[in-house]
């Protein structure tokens, strides 16, 4: 388990990851995929597949919001920085803190040792818990 990175994991990286299979890589691609490019259903489906290509690029909301107020844009980025950071640093203290308490080698461990679960150990130190999909458990 890689708790820290559990918890900053952000949570379109499952989604992205899943659907990058299903997004054609180029124009030629989404149009090579269809057999009647000229029918009301095979143009419904290229228009998906290329709305699924837009939304997989990262970079055209950021853009967009960057050309809205790039001052603000910025600000609210490392402010995010700022805080995915603050609490990173403070799940690691936490479970630096509840290793060394129990004198376990990991988070792991220390939880069987103490006979809570992580969600209960989260809950305990002040984090917020949320239920992990099947996915993220592992």
């Amino acid at each position: 388990m890689n708790l820290l990175r559990a918890l900053l994991r952000r949570a379109t990286t499952d989604v992205t990851a899943s659907r990058e299979s299903l997004v054609p890589r180029s124009l030629d691609e989404a149009l090579a995929a269809e057999r009647d490019i000229w029918s009301a259903d095979g143009q419904a489906r290229i228009r998906t597949r290329l709305v699924a290509a837009a939304e997989l690029e990262w970079a055209t909301p950021a853009l967009a919001a960057f050309d809205r107020d790039p001052h603000g844009f910025l600000r609210l980025h490392f402010e995010a920085v700022v805080e995915q950071s603050t609490t990173a640093l403070d799940v690691w203290r936490a479970i630096e803190t509840t290793c060394n308490r129990t004198g376990s080698a990991d988070l792991d461990e220390a939880l069987r040792k103490l006979g809570i679960t992580e969600r209960e150990w989260l809950v305990e130190n002040g984090f917020p818990a949320v239920d992990q999909s099947p996915q993220e458990a592992t």
